[in-house]
């Protein structure tokens, strides 16, 4: 079945990447095109508790049909309660379809409109001249906002936003009841969203402030099954004696460390041999050699005018 992924506008290669990587979670899929902000992809069977996970797409929408002439619909509508048919100019001109569509629904379903909370909203996407007519079954309501820092029982002022903290976490393909580590847990804020999806959750950190800290917001949220242990990124096999089924985390810089290149030398001798899946780590290096793990991806976030985050991706 085709889907319409419905997305924002911002950094469109790490949106390609987080819905590849939740999709990857989900089965078998292929995309087939992508209209500015609208990526179209064929999906064998679609789980909703999956595609939950996502943080930079906005709406999800089942293609009912590509036309160019009103004539050429041929549509059977089924609606639960009432509908709403709205339109939506990706690149191009009004239709002025709305009304058109939603008499042929009322003709066929004898349904009332209801333009407030529809059970049932219909949209109609425009590229140049192309007309897609799509239902929606999925809209992003993940309140990322209300878990940000200033909301936590334990705050720190470098925290990563919880709509990023989710990107990383969607990208290291981590499935529901998987083991999950942050060598750097800081406030908890990636082990947050990654147990907000059905992740196990563990973390380290040095500070024993922060480790406390991480066990604060975690418990703050609900998310029961976790571990948190302080330790130095050079003693971590002997703290932890199991794998991890990933790896996410922000590698510390400015005032978080004063040795950043050697922070990150020994996050990558120590780490790699305790996971047995994705590594996701955010740097502002621009440049790091791998040893032991294959580069999948790179994204770049741009923060101000002269500062830049990278996010790397290893296989």
């Amino acid at each position: 079945m085709k889907y319409a992924f419905l997305t924002l506008k911002e950094n469109p290669e790490i949106i390609l990447g987080e819905l590849k990587s939740v999709l990857n979670v989900n089965g078998k899929y292929k995309i087939e095109e992508m209209l500015e902000n609208l990526i179209f992809v064929e999906i064998e069977k679609i789980d909703l508790e999956i595609i939950n996970r996502l943080a930079l797409t906005k709406e999800v929408f089942i293609v009912l049909a590509e036309f160019n002439k009103i004539e050429d619909l041929n549509v059977k509508f089924k609606v639960k309660k009432d509908y709403c048919v709205r339109e939506h100019v990706l690149d191009g001109k009004k239709s002025n379809l709305e009304k058109t569509i939603s008499k042929i629904i009322y003709d066929q379903t004898k349904k009332e409109v209801n333009f407030k909370n529809p059970t049932d909203f219909f949209r109609i996407f425009i590229y140049k001249n192309r007309k897609f007519l799509c239902k929606k079954i999925w809209k992003n309501e993940n309140k990322f906002e209300t878990r940000k820092n200033q909301h936590r029982p334990f705050k720190f002022p470098t925290s990563a936003h919880p709509k990023w903290a989710r990107v990383f976490v969607n990208l290291t393909e981590i499935k529901k009841g998987k083991k999950i580590f942050d060598p750097f847990c800081g406030t908890g804020g990636f082990l947050i969203e990654a147990g907000l999806i059905g992740a196990k959750v563990y973390g380290s950190d040095i500070s024993k402030k922060m480790v406390n800290g991480t066990r604060e917001n975690l418990e703050f949220f609900g998310i029961r099954h976790s571990e948190i242990k302080q330790s130095d990124i050079s003693k971590i096999d002997e703290k932890f004696k199991e794998k991890f089924d990933a790896c996410v985390t922000g590698l510390p810089y400015g005032i978080a460390s004063k040795k950043i290149g050697e922070t990150t030398e020994l996050f990558l001798e120590n780490i790699p041999n305790k996971i047995r899946g994705k590594i996701v780590f955010t740097s502002n290096l621009n440049k790091i050699k791998f040893k032991e793990r294959v580069l999948k991806s790179k994204y770049e976030i741009y923060i101000h005018k002269n500062l830049s985050n990278f996010i790397y991706v290893l296989n």
